[in-house]
């Protein structure tokens, strides 16, 4: 059997990390955590997360101490309820994340991170698949990232999929497949009005964690397909999709560039979400992407844009000139 039990040095270098910067407010929640009493911490953390509804760190205590209980469990029923509860909070701390808020917890998303997908695929390999699934489907929301695991899940519903017959779903030719940093020139048949055009049609698409074909896209798997149609294949995950091409700026910026949102701390960045760009006009960006009611345009004259996509932008990627 697959070892499934948290690196106790693992869980040192969290608490290391999370001992720096904290903010003073939470002092109290950082101390009872680290004396290891979890069931006090756990009280104050939850009327914390009453009085101050739009922070996130009342929500990342509760995930901890829910993740201890995950870490000190052998058995995997237990394993799995806690890490579900550890899950939800995290989620929530994600939502409510602002202004570097999250800084002093980096270190224990990321061993969240790695820890969910190593129990995930343990959780496969004993054919404990819907279980196996929540804990990809938390990955690919708290991170913006879809794993190999979760796709694998996916495979037999892209074999039998029925396409859409005016919608090809693959290009006349191989796909060029587009290194990190890559541009590519002279690409044969690319048109970025034909390109929007194609993505116009997949207008109304539901969002599929993981999906990339016409029974459902997550964002960057809608990237993916809509490139795909245009001879380039992109990698499916929105990170990785980040580090092609070259950036551009906004006000350049030209229907099918790639276009990311997330979140910035320090020099680094974090990308949760992938789109293209559907139109510019003098600088006012129009956006064609997969969000959770499918694939769908958002602008100016939308509130979704202005009021959540616009603050969260990153920056535009060219991958083809």
């Amino acid at each position: 059997m697959k070892k499934i039990v948290v690196s106790m040095a693992l869980l040192a270098v969290v608490q290391l990390a999370v001992g720096q910067d904290v903010d003073p407010r939470f002092a109290k929640l950082e101390k009872l955590y680290q004396k290891g009493k979890y069931e006090k911490c756990a009280k104050l953390a939850d009327k914390l997360r009453q009085k101050m509804r739009n922070e996130a760190a009342p929500y990342v205590y509760l995930s901890m101490i829910q993740f201890q209980k995950f870490d000190d469990s052998h058995s995997t029923g237990i394993k799995t309820t806690a890490l579900k509860k550890t899950l939800k909070h995290a989620e929530k701390a994600k939502r409510n994340e602002r202004n570097n808020n999250l800084q002093p917890y980096l270190a224990y998303f990321e061993t969240l991170r790695k820890e969910t997908e190593s129990f995930g695929t343990f959780l496969l390999e004993e054919n404990k698949q819907r279980n196996a699934e929540v804990c990809f489907e938390y990955i690919a929301t708290l991170y913006g990232d879809t794993i190999d695991a979760y796709r694998a899940l996916l495979l037999p519903v892209v074999e039998v999929e029925e396409v859409v017959e005016d919608i090809p779903t693959t290009p006349s030719t191989a796909p060029l497949t587009i290194e990190e940093g890559e541009v590519i020139s002279n690409l044969p048949g690319f048109n970025r009005v034909a390109m929007i055009g194609f993505a116009d049609e997949l207008v109304g698409i539901p969002y599929v964690y993981g999906g990339e074909t016409t029974k459902g896209f997550d964002c960057s798997g809608f990237t993916k397909y809509v490139y795909a149609h245009m001879g380039v294949d992109l990698p499916h995950n929105a990170h990785r999709q980040s580090k092609l091409g070259r950036k551009v700026a906004a006000a350049e910026a030209q229907a099918g560039d790639l276009i990311f949102f997330g979140s910035r701390s320090g020099n680094s960045y974090r990308t949760v979400h992938a789109g293209l760009v559907h139109a510019n006009d003098n600088g006012q960006l129009e956006v064609i992407h997969c969000v959770s009611g499918g694939v769908s345009i958002d602008g100016s004259d939308s509130t979704s844009w202005t009021h959540y996509w616009k603050d969260r932008m990153l920056f535009v990627k060219r991958l083809v000139e």
